[in-house]
Order: C-alpha cells, then structure tokens, then sequence
C-alpha cells in the first residue's frame, strides 16, 4: 500500500467526503457500532457472506475493526479493503454489508468512518481509522 497523503484522521475523513462519528449506546443503525453481549464474535477474516449482527458487535467489543462494503462496489475497491486486512489480519474483519447508507464503511467500538462514496482518499481515511481505534472495546 502506499504511504497516506494525509495523516490527520478528521483531515483524512474530510477529504474524502466521508463522516465520522462517535455513536453512543442504544442507537440502533447499520453497520452497527455498539450493542450488548449476546453471542460470540465473528472471527477476524474477510467473508464473502454477511455474519450475523450480533456475532460483529462482538468482534467490535473486543476492539476489532470492522470493513463493510456494499457488494456493488467495483472489484478493484473491494479488493483494497481486503488488502487492509491482510496488513492487520488478528484485528479486521472485511465483509459485505448491502444494507447500509454507504459505499464503504469502517466501524469500532461506538465509531463510524461512512464514506457514501469510496473514492481513492477513502483508503487514507480507512488506515488511519483502523490506526487509531483498533484494540479499544469494553470486552478486550
């Protein structure tokens, strides 16, 4: 991958068109960013099949990164995503999400970076997200 052209996540995010936002419990939306304990967490992996809800909450409460993408999204973009996983493989997971408002997302635990849009500065966006809130769940 190459080196990010911007290194400020808020920066980043900007141009890229993207939101970000710190959700707070209770908030139901997709992708989801918070819920209770209920089952176990989905693995990290890349899956061409959506895992439950509640098993990526799970993975989210133990401070793993989760990648959606629309299935739409062109195959090149897609394979982008899957490249962040192969960088941190114990701490993403990379799975299509066909329900969600944006082309590509990345969530945390209570964070969202939603790129209606995945141009080529969403990546920069995605990295520096997965830098910086990767590890931090309430069940790490």
């Amino acid at each position: 991958m190459p080196p990010v052209q911007e290194t400020k996540l808020e920066d980043a995010a900007t141009a890229a068109g993207c939101e970000l936002r710190h959700d707070i419990l209770g908030r139901v939306q997709d992708p989801p960013v918070a819920g209770p304990r209920t089952t176990a967490p989905t693995r990290p992996g890349v899956y061409t099949k959506i895992p439950q809800q509640t098993a990526l909450i799970g993975a989210l409460r133990r401070g793993i990164i989760v990648i959606h993408y629309r299935p739409s999204l062109p195959r090149e973009q897609i394979e982008q995503l899957e490249r962040l996983h192969e960088a941190l493989p114990e701490g993403t997971i990379v799975t299509p999400n066909p329900k969600m408002p944006y082309e590509a997302a990345a969530t945390a635990w209570q964070r969202l970076l939603g790129c209606r849009r995945f141009r080529e500065e969403s990546m920069d966006a995605m990295r520096l997200f997965r830098g910086r809130y990767i590890g931090l769940g309430p069940d790490k």
